[in-house]
């Protein structure tokens, strides 16, 4: 199932709100972590390299225990919703790419892959624009799975925004 969403972000405090923008957010692997711990998830950096313009991090999202519906818990355990995503993203091109797949053994299989792409709007104005397809190998439930990813990620969209917003109200 495709899911595009686009966040825009004001960043008045500075005059290269592009650059600005990727540094505090993209290059930042403290602040991503810091993020999806405000999302209820705890985050494990695997692997994190920068080869000239472009950054490659693979992270493990383990989310809380909590957030994962009493259901899927006693269908695949806790960890059932944990899962690995590699972003890469090229500097000089504004670009990346994003894949997650899913590391539990009962979602085989499942997982996201698209692009993103950070754009200045204005003097102070950047969109940060994703285009993903997300997909469930899941025999006979997969598209109700897909449409549940796709509907939670839309619903929390507002919630990651605003945290983004205010730290990109702070000072560097």
């Amino acid at each position: 199932m495709k899911l595009n969403i686009t966040n825009s972000f004001n960043l008045s405090n500075t005059t290269t709100p592009v650059q600005s923008y990727e540094d505090r957010c993209i290059r930042d692997s403290k602040w991503n972590a810091n993020l999806y711990g405000k999302m209820g998830n705890d985050v494990k950096v695997l692997k994190e390299e920068q080869q000239g313009n472009t950054i490659t991090r693979e992270i493990l999202v383990q989310p809380h225990a909590e957030t994962v519906p009493v259901m899927v818990r006693a269908f695949a355990g806790e960890d059932a919703l944990d899962y690995i995503e590699k972003t890469t993203y090229d500097f000089s091109k504004h670009t990346g790419t994003i894949e997650t797949q899913m590391t539990n053994p009962s979602f085989a299989g499942t997982g996201s892959s698209g692009t993103f792409k950070v754009t200045g709007t204005g003097p102070s104005t950047v969109n940060w624009s994703i285009n993903t397809n997300v997909h469930a190998n899941l025999r006979f439930i997969g598209g109700a799975v897909e449409q549940a990813v796709c509907s939670e990620i839309k619903a929390k969209n507002s919630t990651v925004q605003a945290h983004i917003q205010n730290h990109l109200n702070k000072k560097a």
